[in-house]
């Protein structure tokens, strides 16, 4: 507890906080949205969508960035470095910054939630009306389905909605707008020198995530409703492997999946820019728990194992390409890597290592399962052999990046990330585009020669995992051989 309500969350609050701030804004607030509240005929009605209307645009669309501000304004007014020698842990500095930097909008929003509450208790509006005048609605599956409805099938059903379940759906907005902003406040810590202007974007992408969660969780909730109330046939469910689950549930255990690895990531960051040691576990378990988690809705009833391993193995490929090209500028960290490895610091190996390394282990462990589950009529040894193949690939890759790394530190410097980028477009999309064009037009003028199918099966091993792993070989070593030549050129003083 002393971990969240702690001086630097105290300290956060204080400065969001001022007597003006607490009770000019609801006035003021109250004033502009007015004209809106005037807009209907029925008033209770216009204070339930107003109130609900306010907490969307406080909340929202002002209140996204709240929780990254403190962070950021610590790093554009250089205080940072006061920050870091406070004695202040990392936990209480993510919970300070991130809890106080949203206390004064949720201040706001708590009032205009409480408000759209017990304004739409009171006025008792029937499920019909809400349903006929929402916005939300009207192009989504329960709009759709209602409009097919006759107007008869619905008169004399007089479907009030609970206190209980006004509560319950506010809870449900809480916590997605939660996880809106704590999204954005991990994105927004800077791993560098990065200044607010570049932030601006992620605040975008967290409101454009937040309002579609947020009609989701509508739409989802009221078909409930609907459904309890025997006016819908059924309710919406996921298959998620080889079980079907409420889509509601299922959306909202989700979003607190994802709420807990925003706020644990944003700790795990903070933690490092206090120049804490991190190992890769917390990266580890993340990557390997979300790929299960996204390869269960790949999944329908019926699929085999195998082709959830398979689609693991793939999600796990992303996130170790993301981590690798995240870390292949820190040259410095696979020096103090490979130095420990070789002294066998087995303490310093651990805390100094890449984090795609534990990946790329998951990788080899998902994807032998995999392939011996999903690829049953396959010869066995085919397996294996495709099997290293794409291992191999894997690897080619790594040195050719750490190549472009290496040239872009002691050379021209650039935008390493694009770089990474058009390398992995020219050798898995121009090439083999123009490669097949070639076989195509080759194959034509050459119908008679049979070594074609055969050379282009061998050539063809350069750019995809196949079961011919002379090719995949043939380029694992040529990257080696290339790196290799890298590093005696530019660390010739230090080997």
């Amino acid at each position: 507890m002393q971990k969240i309500v702690n001086p630097e969350l105290t300290r956060n609050i204080w400065l969001n906080f001022s007597s003006s701030n607490a009770l000019v804004m609801p006035f003021l607030i109250a004033l502009i949205a007015f004209p809106i509240f005037l807009m209907f005929d029925n008033s209770i009605m216009a204070l339930s969508i107003t109130s609900f209307f306010v907490f969307y645009v406080v909340t929202v669309l002002f209140g996204m960035s709240s929780g990254s501000s403190g962070i950021q304004n610590e790093i554009n007014n250089n205080t940072w470095d006061f920050q870091r020698m406070s004695s202040a842990s990392a936990w209480q500095i993510t919970f300070g910054k991130f809890l106080g930097g949203i206390s004064y909008v949720w201040y706001l929003g708590f009032i205009a939630l409480a408000i759209f509450i017990i304004s739409t208790y009171v006025m008792g509006q029937d499920i019909k009306d809400i349903v006929y005048n929402s916005g939300f609605a009207k192009d989504n599956f329960i709009g759709k389905q209602l409009n097919k409805l006759k107007a008869s099938s619905l008169e004399g059903i007089q479907i009030d909605l609970s206190l209980l379940q006004l509560i319950k759906f506010s809870a449900y907005i809480f916590i997605t707008v939660i996880f809106g902003q704590a999204i954005v406040f991990f994105f927004s810590i800077p791993t560098g020198n990065e200044r607010t202007e570049k932030i601006s974007n992620r605040n975008i992408i967290g409101i454009l995530i937040t309002t579609w969660l947020i009609s989701q969780i509508y739409s989802l909730q009221l078909q409930e409703l609907l459904f309890d109330a025997g006016i819908a046939n059924k309710v919406s469910t996921i298959n998620w492997y080889d079980y079907k689950f409420n889509a509601l549930s299922l959306t909202l255990s989700t979003i607190l999946f994802f709420l807990f690895w925003a706020l644990f990531g944003s700790y795990r960051v903070i933690r490092k820019k206090l120049q804490y040691k991190v190992t890769p576990i917390a990266w580890t378990i993340f990557a390997i728990s979300t790929s299960f988690l996204i390869a269960g809705f790949d999944n329908i009833i019926g699929r085999n194992n195998g082709l959830n391993l398979l689609t693991v193995s793939y999600i796990l490929l992303v996130f170790t390409y993301y981590s690798f090209c995240r870390e292949v500028d820190d040259l410095n960290l696979v020096k103090r890597f490979i130095y420990n490895l070789r002294n066998k610091n087995k303490k310093q190996v651990f805390e100094n290592m890449p984090m795609f390394i534990p990946t790329f282990i998951a990788i080899s462990i998902t994807l032998i399962f995999g392939l011996t589950y999903q690829l049953e009529e396959t010869n066995s040894l085919n397996k294996l052999f495709l099997y290293f193949s794409i291992l191999m690939f894997i690897l080619r890759d790594f040195a050719f990046l750490y190549i472009i790394s290496i040239n872009n530190y002691f050379g021209k410097k650039g935008r390493l990330f694009y770089k990474n980028m058009l390398y992995l477009i020219v050798m898995y999309i121009a090439i083999p585009t123009v490669f097949h064009k070639f076989i195509e037009i080759k194959s034509v003028l050459l119908l008679s020669n049979k070594n074609i199918a055969n050379s282009t099966d061998l050539l063809q091993g350069l750019f995809y995992p196949t079961i011919n792993t002379l090719s995949a070989t043939a380029g694992l070593l040529i990257a080696l051989y290339l790196l290799n030549k890298t590093i005696k050129k530019h660390f010739k003083k230090e080997t």
